[in-house]
Parts: C-alpha cells; structure tokens; sequence
C-alpha cells in the first residue's frame, strides 16, 4: 500500500520547484539511511515516507515524529521550541477542552513549520463470512474474542 505514496510526493514537490531524487529501497536500508544526518551526497536523506497507524497518532505526546527537540527528537531533528511548549502545556492541563485547543494548536504548528507532512489517509477495510462474529472495534486489528459459527 505504501508503494504508491512516493511517486506522488515527488511529483508534488516537484511541482513546488524542488529538484527530486526519488528512491526505491527496502525498510531496513531506509532504517539505517535516515539515521544519517550528512547531506544527501554523503549518503544521508531530505524526507522519506512512513506510515502510520490510527493509534500512534491519536496522542500528541506519542507520535514520534511529532518533536521539536532537535537531536533528541525523531529524524529530522526539528528544532521547534513553540511545539515543545505546546506539547508540554498538553501535559500540564488535565481540562478535555483545553486539551483540544492546545492539540488544535499543535497540529497547526505542524503544519505551519514543516515538521511533517501528510500525504493521504488509509483506512483499513474488514470483511467478515457472515459465519464469524465477536469482531472487537478498535483502531487496531485485534482478533481476540472471534467466532465461527
């Protein structure tokens, strides 16, 4: 499912004026590429593409590409002290509605400062024989308690 991201990510920053050089490569070589934070001609990396999933991303303080704590945070190192103020004023309120307005603020600091950025939603499809039941809802599959009758 992944596959088909890239090559519209590079078209659209092409699109925007940047000069691509779009990549294939298996996960474990983009795992050991983008711990390099060398220039791209001394084998590090400007972006790449990642997915996840809707649990990892339902919490601001979880999502690990969400940090601005430059090298100690995801790769990229962002280094974005407003998000981190926001993030830390998340954990400081225990109020639900502060709590969406401060998430409100995170994410438009995200996208305002280029931390990352969303290409596309996925979600996932289940389909069940009219003979299984007990499907738990969550945001993840989870195969506990199914029957067959």
């Amino acid at each position: 499912m992944i596959t088909k991201y890239p090559p519209v990510m590079a078209e659209l920053l092409r699109r925007t004026g940047f000069t691509v050089d779009l990549q294939s490569m298996d996960w474990a070589s983009l795992v050991t590429r983008r711990t390099k934070s060398s220039p791209t001609s001394e084998g590090g990396w400007n972006a790449f593409i990642t997915f996840w999933n809707q649990a990892d991303t339902f919490n601001p303080l979880f999502f690990a590409p969400l940090t601005g704590n430059g090298l100690k945070g995801w790769f990229g190192w962002t280094t974005d002290p407003e998000l981190e103020k926001l993030k830390d004023d998340f954990v400081k309120t225990s109020d639900p509605a502060e709590r969406k307005k401060i998430a409100e603020g995170i994410q438009l600091r995200v996208m305002l400062s280029g931390v990352y950025g969303m290409l596309g939603e996925a979600k996932p499809m289940v389909a069940l024989r009219s003979n299984v039941s007990g499907l738990v809802p969550a945001p993840v599959s989870v195969f506990w308690g199914l029957s067959k009758n």
